[in-house]
């Protein structure tokens, strides 16, 4: 998906370099994050020390994930705004105080970095690595919006807004009923998944191997 994002040569916010790698390193951090989530709170021995031990990895790897895919973040937005070519900074000035700069300052940098990085860094007790994983799980939609809707809402040539008025040319957005039906279904499907993948394969039970 970020190397189709990263070829459109007419979105600048797109055609990067670093585009495949923030795709790559984000599934990277969310796919760990569900994972320590997961574990955190429905392994059922948890008194084990197979389980403290496993936690304190899953942590790390979060953690890391985490502060890697800030730095990337920091290298396109400090380099791109340094720039500071309209068609390149156009794209993050909308992330960044656009009319969702709350997605990527609250959602993102409050809830999915730096309270994450806390609760990873400073508590690492078993509740703190599950909600710390959940948050940083959770945050991630809006990562991705971050890199979706701004490429899209942001005008290429100035006053193409006001060019052409219609419904489906406005540059504005809000996710419609038929996206939050499937954004529903992939994680209700994804839930089912678990409950059916724990109920008859015992996924979250320590076996044999894990004991010794």
């Amino acid at each position: 998906v970020g190397a189709l994002f990263g070829v459109v040569a007419s979105n600048p916010m797109w055609h990067s370099a670093l585009t495949p790698v923030f795709f790559l390193v984000g599934a990277i951090a969310s796919g760990s994050a569900l994972f320590t989530f997961i574990f955190a709170f429905f392994w059922e021995n948890k008194n084990s020390e197979y389980y403290f031990k496993m936690l304190k990895v899953l942590a790390k790897i979060v953690l890391v994930a985490v502060l890697f895919d800030l730095l990337l973040e920091w290298a396109e937005l400090s380099i791109s705004l340094w720039m500071g070519t309209p068609e390149h900074t156009a794209g993050f000035r909308q992330m960044l105080f656009g009319n969702y700069w709350f997605v990527f300052w609250i959602f993102h940098i409050l809830l999915g970095v730096l309270v994450p990085i806390y609760l990873l860094a400073v508590k690492r007790n078993a509740i703190a690595i599950g909600w710390a994983s959940f948050l940083v799980m959770l945050t991630f939609i809006g990562v991705r919006l971050n890199i979706v809707v701004p490429g899209l809402v942001a005008e290429k040539v100035h006053g193409q807004a006001l060019a052409y008025i219609h419904p489906r040319l406005a540059y504005s957005y809000f996710p419609s009923l038929m996206e939050w039906l499937v954004g529903t279904f992939i994680i209700a499907f994804g839930i089912a998944l678990l409950y059916l993948g724990n109920k008859y394969f015992r996924l979250t039970k320590e076996n044999n191997s894990a004991k010794a």
